[in-house]
């Protein structure tokens, strides 16, 4: 099978490279080519070489194509030579989300097969270097337009908890009370924390998971729990329609809480002195915290269920640094605090607790706690309340999934992969292998997002007809 890969950022090492190499021969996988930007050549290309990677064609981009709308004519000429025999089976796109749209639109009139990185598109107008939620609903109207006139090209997206043991778990017995007395899943409550603390330099510079372009925590790890909501949303019956309420704390803010006092005291540095002192370089920044409130109703405007979510970067952290260490992504004191509630109201709740102490790769204090502890890396426990007299069952129960199964959140991210890898190998036309997560599955989350930040300008509610819910 033939790959291309689009971005060779963090999440693509730690995720679909261990995936490729741990799947090479099951799949007879060859890395046809690698785009990247110029500037990060050199850093690519010693990866690559440390890894054993046999990339066949290194395609590396003027830098400034990173903020242009389009493909520029040298990349497509390069990029024909290598459709135009066919050699591409599968294309990963792990670009920053502002690059997705162009890569899309190229690949899926080629008929390859796309595996892409969360939120699926932006809306980034170049131009004027912001996010605009009207070109979100475009980008997403577009893309699904194209797949849908292109039946056998398949787009999925990296949503692991679709995929997720714990997840599918909860979704099951969920699912089963809601199909035998008919009653609906009436609120979920979502915390996520990931302890993201950045220096107030990094956020204006940062390219990874940036700030500067009006985006931040819900195009960076906040999407999976719109996307998640909605996929739970599916097992209630009579939406028609929701409403949302959304708020944001951004970096404007946060250098006005953190300030140069903090900073000598926890980190024993003034360097960000002169930053601090002008809070309105971050206007128009996007958000580390974002507090949205849904509520999916029938056109009679009675409320079926609603829905709280609470997604932090400002939140506990483990670093302890004020310079940037060369892993970004696990290494900079990230951990992840996650809090699910869901009711079924009178008679049912079950609630997800998963919450790290330290940092993935952290083995020195890893070796401190037992495999699925709370505060270790794969802690994850669903915690179950019956109303027994009602429904049977155990009043409650415990299940401490993290103690029976090892590299939850890998696993599910394989799992969702290898589904397309699985569609793609089998030459019969009839493909009944389920995709649990296509393009056309997120255009809820991707609508709901492109409306949160119509709500971070006005900050009022506002109602919007529901269109793929049933």
């Amino acid at each position: 099978m033939n790959v291309g890969i689009i971005g060779l950022g963090p999440f693509c090492r730690s995720s679909y490279i261990d995936y490729l190499k741990k799947n090479k021969d099951k799949y007879s996988i060859n890395i046809i080519f690698l785009i990247e930007l110029k500037k990060n050549s050199i850093d690519v290309i010693d990866f690559c070489k440390k890894e054993n990677l046999d990339i066949k064609k290194y395609i590396f981009l003027d830098n400034d194509e990173e903020l242009s709308n389009d493909l520029n004519s040298r990349t497509i000429n390069e990029l024909k030579k290598i459709c135009s025999k066919d050699l591409v089976d599968i294309v990963i796109i792990s670009t920053e989300p502002k690059s997705h749209f162009k890569y899309l639109r190229y690949f899926i009139d080629k008929n390859v097969h796309i595996l892409i990185d969360k939120p699926p598109v932006c809306g980034f107008e170049c131009k004027i270097g912001k996010t605009l939620s009207k070109k979100i609903i475009y980008e997403a109207k577009k893309i699904n337009f194209l797949l849908e006139n292109k039946i056998n090209t398949k787009c999925v997206v990296t949503t692991q908890r679709r995929a997720h043991t714990g997840f599918l778990r909860v979704k099951e017995i969920l699912s089963k009370i809601v199909s035998e007395y008919n009653l609906p899943v009436n609120y979920i409550g979502c915390f996520h924390s990931d302890g993201m603390w950045n220096m107030p330099d990094e956020l204006i510079y940062r390219d990874n998971h940036p700030y500067r372009f009006g985006y931040g925590k819900i195009m960076h790890s906040g999407y999976h729990f719109i996307d998640t909501m909605f996929w739970l949303q599916k097992l209630n019956n009579n939406i028609e329609k929701y409403k949302i309420n959304a708020t944001k704390f951004d970096c404007r803010d946060f250098v006005r809480n953190l300030n140069n006092v903090n900073y000598q005291q926890l980190l024993k540095t003034d360097r960000f002195v002169n930053l601090l002192k002008n809070a309105n370089l971050y206007t128009g920044f996007g958000e580390l915290d974002s507090h949205t409130i849904f509520q999916f109703k029938r056109n009679d405007n009675t409320v079926i269920s609603t829905v709280s979510l609470n997604l932090l970067q400002n939140s506990f952290s483990r670093r302890a640094w004020d310079e940037l260490p060369k892993d970004t992504y696990k290494s900079n004191g990230r951990l992840r605090h996650e809090f699910w509630n869901i009711q079924i109201a009178p008679v049912l709740c079950v609630q997800i607790h998963s919450s790290q102490s330290y940092e993935d790769r952290n083995i020195a204090e890893q070796i401190n706690f037992n495999q699925g502890d709370i505060g270790s890396e794969d802690h994850f426990d669903i915690n179950i309340f019956r109303n027994k007299s009602l429904i049977g069952g155990k009043s409650f129960e415990q299940v401490k999934l993290g103690s029976q199964e090892i590299n939850l959140m890998k696993r599910a991210r394989f799992s969702i992969i290898d589904q397309l890898f699985q569609y793609v190998s089998i030459k019969t036309k009839q493909k009944n292998n389920l995709l649990e997560s296509e393009f056309s599955d997120h255009l809820n989350s991707i609508v709901a997002t492109a409306k949160i930040y119509d709500l971070y300008k006005v900050n009022k509610y506002v109602s919007r007809d529901i269109q793929y819910l049933s």
